[in-house]
């Protein structure tokens, strides 16, 4: 039979440092840390602990003809956001009759005096969207 529990033994942490003679420097007893430990994690996708997605400026208007590049912001568990890459991103707009949105987030016009609304999603996370409504003039 084979045993599928394994033991470990914690051993704490001793180390010993050289101080610096120099007046300015500060002695090793002073600066508790002896190991900076980080964790990094491999074949983990960047949206795997997004929480929300936000379109930068939200709602906006846009002149016709004209263009628009969207700029869209995730926000992970840890609260830091960061530029979300387009092409990890499905666009789409409410009315294409009044404005398009690229595969890149590009929204262009096509007619006056209109609204459309333009969503944002991760496209292997659904469930994550932000909108903006597009008024177009």
């Amino acid at each position: 039979m084979i045993n599928r529990f394994a033991s470990f033994l914690i051993l704490p942490i001793a180390a010993s440092a050289l101080a610096s003679s120099s007046a300015t420097d500060a002695s090793c007893d002073a600066l508790p840390y002896y190991a900076k430990i980080i964790e990094i994690i491999t074949s983990a996708n960047w949206y795997d602990n997004v929480i929300a997605l936000g379109i930068e400026g939200g709602d906006f208007a846009l002149a016709y003809p004209a263009t628009e590049q969207l700029h869209i912001w995730a926000t992970p568990l840890s609260g830091l956001s960061f530029l979300a890459p387009a092409a990890d991103l499905t666009f789409a707009s409410s009315d294409t009759g009044m404005a398009t949105v690229s595969v890149g987030g590009l929204v262009t016009s096509k007619d006056t005096g209109g609204v459309t609304t333009i969503t944002v999603d991760i496209t292997a996370k659904g469930d994550i969207d932000a909108s903006a409504v597009c008024t177009v003039s």
